[in-house]
């Protein structure tokens, strides 16, 4: 595009149509069989045709034939008629048959659609056991086991509260704290007026109500305690994380600063705390769809015989502007609390100024990029925290239990190619399968990859957990079903308010 004074702008955008049938998306596919979902087929469509579709798809040399042998309610994008379509719109020597034609080709691109909506988003509640142990593990690269270490040295020592929680809700003399602090740091108009507690009590219930339509068991918290927030200091506000060193030296009468990992926890509690007590972060969120029409005069370029020789694309941009940052002025979006804490962490993205409906573009290159479905990541320590919680196994004081015993009894464990060098975070040495500790060496049947104790990396099962999970499950499935420990705490509830704790049925 050219803008005025003789700037050049770009603008990047992505095929979404062709003709009128949406390019399919990833969601468009069956996950088992890799083929477009058959909700998607048309209603005159039959099983044969459908079989036929796909026999003659990669066969396929033209556009029209493309489109005229598709049978469902999107477009495959297939390399074939990707090429094709680089054809007609790309100003790039795509093919050397390209050039010949290039000149017999007329494409238009114009503006035909630019919308503006102003968006608010929230921040997410303070954290609770299984949120903490997530983020220590994306954010500082720390173990589950390491992260309760952590947090029990800043509990002990009287700077957070008690951090084996599943509630989100905050005392009022912490709100006050909270709101004092974001008061002082960034002014009245950052602080959240309404109550937190029933804010998050929304979202949450809104959750519930869709796990219980998707036919997910729903997790009863215990809310014995509040969620993991920093102390009250005796100025009624909280300790600022560049302040806890200095406190923690005047209070244990000059023993030192704190370790760098759990000052760095003690930031991320209080970051997460006040962000939770501000005001949600408004964008402006700007949607541009260009259309491009190409009309082909050449007589060697294949022919719509319904509707001429015409091709409509369309492609669409989206991009944002901050219109007030939020709650995002307490946070960040960085793997490590490095950035400035008052700093405004615009990460967004920018469209070219000076767009306009009806505007008239010109193409400077065109470009197809192959995308490939990869399969599910193995977990890691944080998706295994937050698998076991959406399915109801165990609670907030077990989480790190369960993984320490699964490393210790070497049924799963970390490549060391995997955490970048030996022990990742924390390690202390390798130790035999029987030697107990933080690390395990255990050998793989396949690869003879040494498994490591780390924070970080992926959990990658041993053949004796394949040899323990096949007998379980052929001899004992109850004990391997991941309902069994849900429904047993889900009895344990009912005793503790009253009931026999029986079982229904």
């Amino acid at each position: 595009e050219e803008g005025g004074g003789g700037e050049q702008k770009t603008l990047e955008a992505a095929l979404y149509s062709v003709n009128g049938a949406r390019i399919a998306n990833g969601g468009d596919f069956d996950g088992k069989t890799g083929q477009l979902k058959s909700s998607l087929l048309l209603p005159s469509t039959s099983s044969q045709q459908q079989q036929q579709h796909k026999e003659k798809e990669s066969n396929e040399k033209t556009i029209f034939e493309h489109q005229k042998s598709n049978q469902y309610s999107v477009l495959h994008l297939t390399q074939n008629y990707a090429n094709n379509l680089l054809k007609k719109f790309a100003n790039n020597e795509v093919t050397p048959h390209l050039r010949s034609y290039l000149h017999s080709t007329n494409t238009l691109w114009t503006i035909t659609s630019l919308t503006s909506t102003a968006r608010s988003y929230s921040s997410s509640p303070p954290y609770i056991t299984s949120t903490l142990q997530q983020d220590a593990n994306n954010k500082l690269g720390l173990s589950v086991l390491e992260t309760m270490r952590c947090a029990q040295s800043l509990y002990e020592n009287g700077y957070i509260s008690y951090m084996r929680t599943d509630s989100c809700n905050l005392s009022e003399d912490a709100i006050q704290a909270g709101r004092q602090d974001v008061e002082s740091l960034f002014g009245m108009e950052y602080v959240l007026k309404e109550d937190p507690n029933e804010k998050y009590a929304k979202k949450k219930f809104q959750k519930k109500k869709k796990k219980k339509n998707e036919g997910v068991k729903e997790v009863k918290p215990q809310e014995a305690h509040e969620a993991i927030r920093p102390s009250i200091s005796e100025n009624g506000s909280f300790v600022h994380f560049s302040d806890l060193s200095a406190v923690h030296s005047q209070k244990k009468n000059g023993s030192g600063p704190l370790p760098q990992k759990v000052v760095d926890m003690y930031e991320m509690i209080y970051r997460r705390t006040i962000s939770s007590l501000m005001t949600d972060k408004i964008l402006n969120q700007t949607s541009v769809v260009v259309e491009a029409e190409s009309t082909t005069i050449a007589d060697d370029v294949e022919s719509n015989e319904e509707g001429g020789d015409k091709i409509v694309a369309e492609f669409r941009a989206s991009g944002s502007v901050v219109i007030f940052p939020g709650f995002d002025r307490a946070w960040w979006k960085e793997s490590s609390p490095s950035s400035s804490f008052t700093g405004n962490n615009d990460t967004t993205r920018h469209l070219p100024s000076g767009l306009h409906a009806l505007q008239q573009l010109s193409c400077l290159d065109c470009t197809g990029i192959p995308k490939t479905t990869n399969p599910p990541p193995r977990y890691n320590e944080a998706s295994f925290v937050k698998e076991l919680e959406s399915k109801g196994v165990g609670r907030p004081s077990t989480y790190a239990s369960v993984i320490e015993t699964l490393r210790r009894r070497a049924y799963v464990g970390t490549p060391s190619t995997a955490t970048g060098k030996e022990g990742g975070s924390g390690g202390k040495g390798k130790f035999s399968k029987d030697g107990g500790g933080g690390m395990i060496s255990a050998r793989r049947a396949a690869g003879g990859e040494e498994f490591m104790g780390s924070g970080r990396g992926p959990l990658v099962p041993s053949l004796s957990a394949f040899v323990v999970c096949t007998l379980l499950e052929n001899h004992c499935p109850s004990y391997v079903d991941p309902n069994f420990t849900a429904m047993m705490e889900e009895r344990l509830d009912k005793i503790a308010l009253g009931g026999d704790g029986g079982d229904e049925n």
